[in-house]
């Protein structure tokens, strides 16, 4: 009898065990690069009164790229840097929404296997398809991208050509047209060009 109960608690604790939630640690991919994130940019250009090119920055960049080529990327939109102080502010406030959405997430699959071929100082190009995720919004894009072997522990990725983003898609719009009266503008275009140069760390 005494046998008989033994095997029917380790059965059950077996069985507890195996239904246990599993760890957060244990949920998460492998993640064998990191992005870098003083080694990498995002950047776009907003053009104003029909021919006037401004540049910006967004810097805040954390991410990481795993083993089966699954790279998440989120991007802290607090981080916008267009070189005038008060612009920056009004961007966060009224385009961006930081205090609602304070970053945007992208994720893609990239060609790992062809990563981890190529040798230092080498480069491949690929065409990828990511996802972009603002202010709850997803947006399908696609960009052509250079992919280079920096040394064995790190890969640059750079788009070789920028990326066009319609602000209508993410619903930017009524944000653009704040700021272009706030600035006493005749028009800001809501066609975007986006770039990007990101750098993994092994």
């Amino acid at each position: 009898m005494r046998a008989l109960l033994a095997s029917a608690l380790a059965s059950l604790a077996v069985l507890a065990a195996c239904t246990q939630p599993v760890s957060e640690e244990a949920a998460m991919p492998s993640m064998t690069w990191y992005v870098d994130t003083q080694a990498s940019m995002l950047t776009f250009v907003s053009v104003k009164n029909g021919d006037l090119d401004e540049e910006h920055e967004l810097s805040g960049i954390e991410g990481w790229l795993n083993e089966d080529g699954e790279a998440r990327l989120e991007l802290d939109m607090s981080s916008i840097e267009s070189f005038i102080p008060i612009r920056n502010e009004r961007m966060a406030e009224h385009l961006f929404q930081t205090a609602l959405f304070p970053e945007a997430v992208i994720t893609a699959e990239l060609d790992y296997g062809a990563m981890a071929e190529v040798e230092v100082g080498g480069l491949i190009t690929r065409d990828i398809d990511f996802v972009l995720t603002l202010r709850n919004i997803a947006l399908d894009l696609s960009a052509s991208v250079e992919i280079t072997r920096i040394s064995e522990g790190e890969v640059r990725v750079s788009t070789t050509a920028p990326v066009s983003v319609d602000a209508a898609s993410l619903d930017l719009v009524e944000g653009i047209e704040t700021l272009r009266g706030l600035a006493g503008l005749d028009s800001i275009s809501p066609t975007v060009p986006v770039s990007f140069t990101l750098t993994f760390r092994r």
